[in-house]
């Protein structure tokens, strides 16, 4: 068997996601990526912005294999979303799930109706 020397690494920084089973997913900018867990060296974890949804995801380093496998590569920015903390606004934040006080489709219906008579009635008397 021949040897191929030492082995080589590389280090990558984002935040370790959830992922597949056997798979670790790091988004690192907008960008995310499943390395096979079998081509990891290290793992260190990084201190956490503030801002920073902790279910989210961990700030991490990782040392890894070259070459390593990659299970996929695809578009983060959606993922990149949800790991920051931002307030929501009032509006939504003070909604219910409750939809009891929405109007009947029934009422809604007459209302239309109502405004389109009147809308008309304006439009003659011009």
């Amino acid at each position: 068997m021949r040897s191929r020397g030492p082995i080589e690494t590389f280090t990558m920084e984002g935040f370790l996601l959830a992922g597949p089973d056997g798979w670790i997913r790091l988004l690192t900018g907008n960008v995310y990526v499943d390395i096979d867990e079998r081509d990891l060296v290290e793992v260190q974890e990084r201190p956490a912005p503030p801002d920073l949804d902790p279910q989210a995801g961990v700030p991490v380093t990782l040392i890894v294999n070259q070459p390593c496998r990659i299970g996929r590569l695809a578009d983060g920015a959606s993922l990149a979303d949800q790991l920051w903390k931002r307030p929501s606004p009032y509006a939504f934040a003070s909604r219910t799930a409750d939809e009891s006080h929405r109007s009947p489709p029934e009422f809604r219906a007459r209302e239309r109706a109502y405004v389109t008579e009147l809308e008309a009635f304006e439009g003659s008397q011009s």
